[in-house]
């Protein structure tokens, strides 16, 4: 699919750990998340936000979103904006009207 997340080979490359955990570093350390939880991301600058299931505000990571996007798996991410990524397991309904927009949440 054209909009899936890409792997960039030259890139810092920093797997996954086993079981699905994405490494995220944040200020003071690294937090480790699974990736099943996080319902999108966000690049702003240097920085990017991740909104993770089950938090009331994001996490903000000290990496572009083209880094974070590295260690996210290809087939469960879309990449809908220069600017946004979204776990297609959250999408909730497509809206095509006003240029398309994506209605997200938690999927139970």
């Amino acid at each position: 699919m054209k909009n899936q997340v890409s792997k960039d080979s030259t890139s810092e490359s920093v797997k996954p750990l086993v079981d699905g955990k994405i490494p995220i570093p944040i200020s003071g350390g690294t937090e480790f998340i699974d990736s099943a939880d996080i319902i999108m991301l966000l690049g702003a600058s240097n920085q990017c936000c991740i909104f993770i299931a089950g938090r009331q505000f994001p996490l903000v990571a000290s990496k572009t979103l083209k880094h974070m996007a590295t260690l996210l798996p290809a087939d469960d991410f879309i990449r809908t904006h220069k600017s946004y990524i979204v776990n297609r397991r959250h999408i909730k309904k497509h809206l095509t009207e006003d240029g398309g927009c994506f209605d997200m949440g938690v999927r139970d």
